[in-house]
């Protein structure tokens, strides 16, 4: 008995310590270490890997309208969203801080990448959330950046995250809720 109840606390604790706590989705540092592995096996087998970075649009101003308390739940709904898309035991989505999320998919063909970025964009065009103040739409939405490529031995972590980051940031500039491949 005694054995199973450790057991069970190892596991728990191996949860909480790769989970973030507010959305349930992987911590950063899980993530980091599970993109590693994923690019290297993708690598080795010449697959695609798409890498999404995915921002809430105008949070800052939402939190300042709603407080924060509404806006842990609008974390959750994205986190909830992106949980819905992808679904693969392969697929790593994390919460990469604050009002960001990360996802690395693989072995998935252009079309595909292209549809998961807009889906994103379609569930916050569905769900409607009233936005709060400032600059920002009438509602709640997020942009999304991604990368894809075919991963290869010059493939690295550094430029995939720049390449997906840069993206993200043509989509705010290109007036957010909207995707934009790098």
């Amino acid at each position: 008995m005694a054995f199973k109840e450790n057991q069970e606390k190892t596991l728990q604790l191996l949860h909480l310590s790769q989970t973030d706590p507010l959305t349930q989705l992987l911590n950063r540092g899980t993530y980091e270490a599970r993109f590693n592995e994923c690019l290297e096996l993708n690598k080795r087998n010449a697959n695609t890997v798409c890498v999404y970075f995915i921002d809430l649009d105008n949070f800052k101003d939402y939190n300042d309208g709603h407080g924060h308390p509404q806006g842990d739940k609008v974390i959750q709904l994205q986190a909830q969203f992106l949980k819905e898309i992808f679904q693969r035991s392969t697929d790593i989505v994390a919460r990469f801080g604050g009002e960001e999320f990360v996802v690395v998919t693989s072995n998935i063909d252009y079309a595909q990448s292209k549809d998961f970025a807009q889906q994103i964009i379609d569930k916050w065009s569905l769900t409607k959330v009233k936005h709060a103040k400032g600059k920002g739409a009438e509602f709640v939405g997020c942009s999304v950046g991604y990368y894809y490529e075919t991963a290869n031995v010059n493939t690295t972590i550094t430029d995939l995250i720049k390449k997906a980051d840069d993206a993200l940031y043509r989509a705010k500039n290109n007036g957010r809720a909207c995707a934009v491949l790098y």
